[in-house]
């Protein structure tokens, strides 16, 4: 008996323990700011390749709703990749992989996907067939990522990062009210 006892002790604390760091989801966007293509520097609109949006609802080959690029709106925004890179830790992805020197590795097709809602409560169309939108410029500094998303359609009111697949965390959304 005592040998079953300690084989379930040792056979409980080898495995890998569970994540029990409290994530405040509202931490992970740290700021965003609706801009218009007027509000961009020329660097940053020499970064854009974009030259229309366009909304991709149901047909992914053809674009609807197009506005010029100079008639759209940008989110400049600043993320906590550590605490973004914790939400996001799934079996293929882990959170020293999702922080690396390449900081594209936390979005994008696999990782996570930009969301937007208008001021009437509506989605904002995907204008990026797997970003949902696209990101023209990204800096990391440190343990803060300064991005540029756009060009998007209309002005947003909320910025929402959906997780691709959550290992610890599947509930926890970032979400941010732009003022």
């Amino acid at each position: 008996m005592k040998r079953l006892i300690i084989l379930l002790l040792t056979f409980f604390s080898c495995g890998e323990a569970e994540k029990k760091t409290h994530i405040n989801s509202t931490e992970v966007i740290i700021e965003a700011a609706n801009l218009t293509y007027n509000d961009l520097n020329n660097v940053e609109k020499e970064d854009m390749i974009f030259t229309r949006c366009c909304c991709y609802p149901e047909n992914w080959n053809r674009g609807v709703d197009c506005v010029e690029k100079e008639n759209a709106f940008y989110v400049k925004t600043k993320i906590n990749i550590n605490l973004l890179a914790i939400l996001s830790e799934s079996n293929t992805f882990k959170k020293d992989y999702l922080i690396s020197e390449n900081p594209h590795t936390l979005y994008g097709k696999y990782h996570n996907r930009w969301k937007f809602i208008d001021e009437d409560g509506n989605e904002i169309c995907s204008t990026a067939k797997f970003d949902g939108h696209n990101d023209f410029r990204l800096i990391r500094n440190d343990t803060i990522d300064e991005l540029i998303i756009g060009p998007l359609p209309k002005r947003p009111k909320k910025m929402i990062i959906e997780i691709s697949n959550s290992k610890y965390y599947p509930d926890l959304t970032p979400e941010y009210v732009i003022k």
